[in-house]
């Protein structure tokens, strides 16, 4: 992803619950990533559930966080599509799309 590593992860992934976001990030040096705002943008690949958007948090490291209520996206067991855009001070946005299986 450019001069980004990215790596992610849902928790738990399963529909009908409450699942966390969470990515890390690390730039061209291998040093976290530490002044950006991420946003994120959730839909269903295969069926149009509803588009849920929101910022994720930094917690000063590497590790940025949203988290999702019950009902809020992740309603319908199946593939779902996760854009991220990521906005650094004096640089162009980054966007990467990754899938995510969630389970009933």
């Amino acid at each position: 992803m450019g001069s980004l590593t990215a790596t992610q992860d849902v928790s738990p992934a399963r529909a009908g619950s409450a699942n966390t976001v969470t990515l890390t990030l690390l730039d061209a040096q291998n040093q976290a990533l530490r002044s950006a705002t991420v946003k994120l943008t959730v839909n269903m690949q295969v069926m149009d559930m509803g588009t849920t958007s929101a910022t994720m948090t930094g917690d000063g490291t590497a590790t940025f966080t949203a988290s999702f209520a019950a009902g809020q996206t992740f309603t319908m067991a199946g593939g779902w599509l996760v854009q991220v855009e990521i906005d650094r001070p004096n640089q162009s946005p980054q966007h990467l799309t990754f899938s995510v299986m969630v389970l009933a």
